[in-house]
């Protein structure tokens, strides 16, 4: 966790020195809002079975 966190630090960071810039959150949060998926208000249920193949199991998707 604490690695994953420093290697954002780090591309905010160098993105602020490259630009020079000063850091700014609402820029960021706009960034992450841009790049996250929308979230819908109903969400799909999937369904998904094992199969063998080749002797070894692979989960698929379940025929409808």
């Amino acid at each position: 966790m604490i690695r994953s966190l420093a290697f954002k630090w780090i591309r905010i960071l160098f993105r602020c020195w490259k630009d020079r810039t000063p850091y700014d959150e609402t820029t960021y949060q706009r960034a992450l809002a841009i790049r996250r998926p929308k979230k819908s208000d109903k969400a799909q249920a999937v369904e998904l079975q094992w199969k063998k193949v080749a002797g070894f199991s692979k989960i698929t998707l379940a025929s409808a």
